[in-house]
């Protein structure tokens, strides 16, 4: 099952489309515009954590993870997270930012999504004032290690220096397809999550068991 959230900056999003709006078609036929593109994205992490994204200016109820969602290329999610191990009640904000896609076979978009994984070595950095920035690439299949990832057990993953960019790193890589950012700033208790927190909340896709 799947259920389609943000139907209202969806229209809107196809109303301001410009030559820019990569994930924006028109269907020349019928001269009726067609959605955006919806990336599959799988968020994964330990188990206890939810996750809930934004719609309307709020979070949804959440989620046990893992969940999957389809979100839109060149757009940024706000999510809430909670049940971060070791300090219950505790609530994280990352964000996912969409910067290019996969390539699926045809009918198999759900067996081939973006995994991201929420670990437990960052949210524990986020908690402790650390501001953690996750680069997801598709390694180049003419230099990657020919060895199967284990979601169940993690994703593969290292740390680059401070300074460094991690972005420019990931693109020596491979292709980076999606950014990762926890930390930061964490709203008060009760306060209303503005526009600009929730990056207007675009329009995403939940796939539900």
């Amino acid at each position: 099952m799947k259920r389609i959230y943000g139907l209202v900056c969806f229209l809107l999003l196809i109303s301001m489309a410009t030559a820019q709006d990569m994930a924006t078609v028109q269907d020349t036929a019928t001269q009726t515009p067609v959605g955006p593109f919806f990336q599959l994205v799988k968020i994964i992490g330990p188990n206890g954590v939810s996750i809930a994204p934004a719609t309307e200016g709020q979070f949804l109820p959440p989620a046990p993870v893992p969940q999957i969602y389809g979100f839109q290329l060149l757009k940024t999610y706000r999510l809430r997270l909670t049940g971060v191990p070791q300090y219950p009640g505790a609530e994280l904000f990352p964000t996912v930012e969409l910067i290019d896609r996969t390539y699926p076979p045809m009918g198999q978009e759900l067996q081939y999504p973006i995994l991201i994984e929420i670990s437990k070595e960052d949210m524990l950095a986020a908690i402790q004032g650390k501001y953690v920035t996750r680069v997801i690439y598709v390694e180049n299949p003419d230099t990657a290690m020919p060895v199967a990832e284990k979601p169940d057990e993690g994703l593969s993953s290292f740390d680059v220096p401070r300074e460094a960019n991690p972005l420019a790193i990931a693109k020596t890589l491979g292709r980076p397809v999606a950014i990762v950012r926890i930390g930061g700033r964490i709203p008060e208790q009760g306060e209303e999550y503005d526009d600009a927190f929730l990056f207007g909340c675009p329009a995403f896709v939940h796939y539900t068991r």
